[in-house]
């Protein structure tokens, strides 16, 4: 039977020419899950969002596989500020929970993306969760007072259907090294081209250990403008900085509540880095509940990590089966992806130790924005064994075995090959190779950061990039606080 106010939504819609059908299903709150169950892409859905302007409110229609360009929107609206709208005004201007809003909401002026028209048909909401319009898409045009604006972009189709959504997080703290470029940033960069890849500047994770105001700034505006030098696209990927989404602490606190002390004792990471603090705060103990959050409110698949990280992940997907057990599916479970080679680069002076852009020797670290002259110095004294020959062997050749990866890596060849490369090369002549080899592939990245730090344009892509993470988390969290009891 249809609900009353189905059939009063309905009604309106055909008294403005509006074709229309009714589709019914199981209780789905979101237009994945409602898309997933009618088995149609997220592309012929077509939520409609409350947005809070300098001048008022806006109803603004788009289809389900875009984001909005917010620079566009607010160009088209003419003001400078420009919101979602939050739980209480939402429900206030439609009359109905949020994410069950019709293309039709009376008294509102209403925007529809341009790109919606490429579809004929496409499924909004009804004002309830378990029926959904399937409307005919030329007819919104009749929406009276309606603006068609061209104002999103669509992510590329095999993002939509390869179901692949990755989240990387990276402290905005010490300085970012060949380690971390070798280890993640590269293999995220070649990943972006697959699924939808989330990237995040995780500020409040540096702040479990004692920070200087300033250098916490300035080090998460350098990490973003390395992170786009290096070929992160956001057009393609989403960038932000996790204290722009407030989203991430609310869940790490829920998610605390569903962990046990026993679990977070057993965190060798919190073993190790407390033991280098003088005082040890409880965001340290604590931070595997909030790294968990940033990783469960995206409905991530993948986690591209070190081998190091690997337990943090699994206790993602305790968490998550926990919490899915008690309340019913919420929470997609990851996989962590740790490369062959090079997911661990060690230290060059102490070759049994991950290197690390927090260690105050370094050294051994190479920075992605160290001159030439001191890639070379530091490689020159990189720790090798007495032996000469140049192969790959962890547990006997460790200060060569790392060399090799390094280079492997960045050069793209495999092990085997860089052992023939240099089968009858001196160490001396080895570690000269590796470190113009190093020069030669960050000298592009770092002529491009200078660039970014020289403009405007990073802060511009930081904010873009919150606000589209805010409107898949923002949801995801709705889900949670009903669940678990909360007055939404």
């Amino acid at each position: 039977m249809i609900d009353k106010k189905v059939q009063k939504y309905s009604d309106e819609l055909k008294k403005l020419g509006i074709g229309h059908e009714i589709v019914e299903h199981p209780e789905l709150k979101t237009p994945p899950e409602v898309m997933g169950y009618l088995g149609l892409p997220l592309s012929l859905s077509v939520p409609t969002l409350v947005m809070k302007a300098d001048n008022g409110f806006i109803a603004f229609v788009r289809r389900g596989d875009t984001h909005i360009d917010m620079r566009k929107l607010r160009a088209v609206l003419g003001v400078k500020k420009l919101r979602m709208a939050n739980e209480e005004e939402f429900t206030r201007l439609t009359g109905v929970p949020l994410g069950a809003a019709t293309v039709y909401s009376p008294g509102l002026p209403t925007f529809i993306d341009k790109k919606v028209f490429d579809e004929k048909y496409l499924y909004g909401g009804t004002g309830s969760f378990v029926f959904t319009f399937k409307y005919k898409t030329e007819d919104l045009k009749r929406i009276d007072g309606v603006r068609i604006v061209d104002v999103t972009d669509v992510l590329p189709q095999e993002k939509e259907s390869s179901g692949r959504r990755v989240f990387s997080g990276i402290q905005p703290s010490g300085n970012l090294h060949v380690g971390n470029y070798v280890g993640a940033i590269k293999h995220w960069v070649v990943g972006q081209e697959e699924g939808l890849n989330i990237f995040c500047i995780v500020d409040l994770h540096a702040i479990t250990v004692p920070q200087d105001p300033t250098q916490l700034h300035e080090k998460s505006l350098e990490l973003a403008a390395i992170l786009l030098a290096a070929g992160i696209d956001p057009e393609k990927s989403i960038l932000f900085i996790q204290s722009y989404n407030p989203d991430h602490a609310n869940l790490g606190w829920i998610l605390n509540c569903y962990l046990s002390i026993g679990q977070m004792n057993r965190m060798t990471q919190y073993k190790d880095k407390s033991k280098k603090q003088q005082f040890v705060s409880v965001g340290l103990f604590d931070y595997p509940a909030l790294m968990a959050a940033d990783i469960l409110l995206y409905n991530t698949t993948e986690v591209p990590i070190g081998e190091d990280q690997k337990q943090h992940v699994e206790l993602t997907r305790d968490v998550a089966e926990r919490f899915n057990k008690q309340h019913g599916y919420t929470f997609v479970l990851p996989e962590p992806v740790i490369p062959k080679v090079g997911g661990r680069v060690m230290d060059l002076k102490k070759p049994m130790q991950k290197m690390s852009k927090s260690d105050e020797d370094q050294s051994g670290v190479i920075g992605l924005l160290d001159t030439p002259d001191e890639i070379r110095e530091k490689v020159d004294s990189a720790v090798t064994d007495s032996g000469k020959q140049i192969v790959y062997d962890e547990e006997n050749k460790p200060g060569i075995s790392n060399l090799i990866a390094i280079y492997s890596q960045l050069n793209e060849v495999s092990v085997s090959e860089v052992e023939r490369r240099f089968k009858d090369s001196s160490y001396v002549n080895f570690k000269k190779a590796v470190a113009e080899e190093v020069i030669e592939s960050i000298t592009p990245l770092q002529k491009r950061y200078r660039e970014l730090r020289g403009s405007g344009e990073l802060t511009k892509v930081l904010k873009r990039g919150a606000e589209r993470a805010r409107e898949i988390s923002g949801p995801k969290l709705r889900e949670v606080y009903e669940k678990i009891g909360f007055v939404v």
